[in-house]
């Protein structure tokens, strides 16, 4: 039967520079693994202390048990930990490690650990400090504390990444958000007419008269001039705000999304985020870094992710206009098709979110962070549109995965869902994959580092 553990890293090592934060918690050393009765298929816990206040790293399941040496063999680095034993996941399957995670001393003192006497609490010295031996070492914890911390760890996840510290309490686990104020989100604009270079990710901004801009905060691009308008692009602060040459106030900022070539989420629909709220947010603004009210940075939160789902920013150079060149200057000019998001949201809650073509769920094959990741295909393109027109989410759209999505558009035209399941059909392998996706298949195995 698995057990559970926590694992105390020392508070000299939570740091980025060290330990690589968001990356997958997927190997902790100690010198008491093997003595204390950890096993393979055991869960173990990262943990740290400081100021008497419990860090929680993330969570990972015990793959292997190897010496150091094998461990800095397996991981191609010597600048590991001196332990003299390692529990390791080769196949990187942890939670992300989260150094900015602290649990408030309500959540630490419900923790409980094994002992022969039975469970016990951690050591308190004060009414909030624990004392700077409670966690240290491997310490097996009930099945009850288990389940909070997983709790915390799923609960947290799902917030926006950020470096400013993250007090886990009780009512956060109840609200499944922060009851303070969230990562403060602000509004970029950019308008093409006035500037029309290409991007890289990250490129820098201007954000007006904005000073407060912090690195880790939210930031919304929202394209202004002539139509189409709206949001076309989002990311995080990846500097504070600096003055550059010529005293123009910027800002660093690292995309995370950009909406699919040509598509952008409406500025009328955006207005409708401040229904009942106060205060609400002037969409209309020109001032290039707007704090977004907290009440209107949520709803943005949720519209622009179901929206921009599956469509992530490239690392490399992209263009805000669309407009690709390479080698002689060329000038090209696209459509830009206005889509509604609540007939994408209807079509999906009536298909759901695997591939009409292939059967494909990236939840089955990824995982729950993958599990929305899906295209919307338009069974007749707004290309041939010539105006605005009426469309019916469950007779005239499918869900349909990313690779299928560039068959169906292949060569310039559109073919019909069931020409792309017969492509499928002719080929062993696509007649493979859609059964092995029709039977449920999960993810594979992951590959070793």
């Amino acid at each position: 039967m698995a057990r559970f553990w926590t694992c105390h890293w020392r508070y000299a090592s939570w740091r980025d520079d060290i330990n690589s934060e968001y990356g997958p918690v997927c190997s902790s050393g100690s010198n008491s693994f093997r003595k204390r009765g950890v096993g393979v298929g055991d869960t173990i816990y990262a943990i740290s202390l400081s100021a008497g206040l419990l860090y929680l790293g993330g969570r990972m399941t015990v793959k292997r048990i190897v010496s150091r040496e094998e461990a800095v063999r397996l991981w191609d680095s010597d600048s590991l930990y001196d332990a003299e034993e390692w529990v390791v996941d080769p196949e990187r399957a942890g939670t992300p490690l989260h150094l900015h995670r602290l649990l408030a001393p309500e959540l630490t003192k419900q923790l409980r650990f094994v002992s022969k006497g039975g469970a016990k609490e951690a050591c308190f010295i004060s009414e909030t400090e624990l004392d700077n031996q409670a966690t240290r070492g491997v310490r097996e914890l009930t099945p009850e504390s288990a389940v909070l911390l997983d709790r915390v760890i799923k609960v947290t996840d799902r917030l926006p990444r950020s470096e400013h510290l993250l007090t886990v309490t009780e009512q956060l686990l109840r609200d499944g958000e922060p009851p303070v104020d969230p990562v403060p989100a602000y509004l970029l604009t950019w308008n093409p007419a006035v500037w029309n270079d290409e991007i890289t990710n990250p490129s820098d901004w201007s954000c007006g008269n904005n000073k407060r801009i912090k690195k880790g905060e939210r930031l919304f691009l929202l394209r202004q001039g002539a139509e189409p308008r709206g949001m076309v692009a989002s990311g995080w602060a990846d500097s504070d705000v600096f003055e550059d040459d010529e005293g123009i106030r910027r800002v660093s900022m690292r995309f995370d999304r950009l909406p699919e070539e040509g598509i952008l989420f409406p500025r009328d629909q955006l207005v409708t985020l401040n229904d009942g709220l106060s205060p609400p947010m002037d969409w209309s603004i020109r001032i290039s870094g707007t704090r977004i009210p907290n009440g209107v940075a949520a709803r943005l939160e949720k519209v622009w992710e179901e929206f921009s789902a599956g469509r992530s920013a490239p690392a490399t150079e992209i263009s805000p206009t669309f407009d690709l060149s390479e080698g002689t200057p060329l000038e090209t000019t696209h459509n830009v098709y206005e889509r509604n998001p609540e007939a994408r949201r209807r079509c999906l809650e009536h298909y759901g979110y695997t591939c009409a073509v292939c059967a494909m769920s990236f939840g089955k094959v990824y995982g729950s962070a993958a599990e929305k990741i899906i295209h919307v295909h338009h069974l007749k393109p707004l290309s041939e549109a010539t105006a605005e027109r009426a469309v019916d989410p469950v007779a005239d759209l499918r869900p349909v995965c990313p690779n299928c999505h560039e068959v169906l558009h292949a060569g310039g035209g559109c073919r019909s869902i069931e020409d792309v399941k017969g492509l499928l059909a002719d080929t062993s392998t696509g007649s493979a994959w859609v059964m092995l996706n029709a039977a449920g298949a999960t993810r594979a195995d992951p590959k070793s580092p």
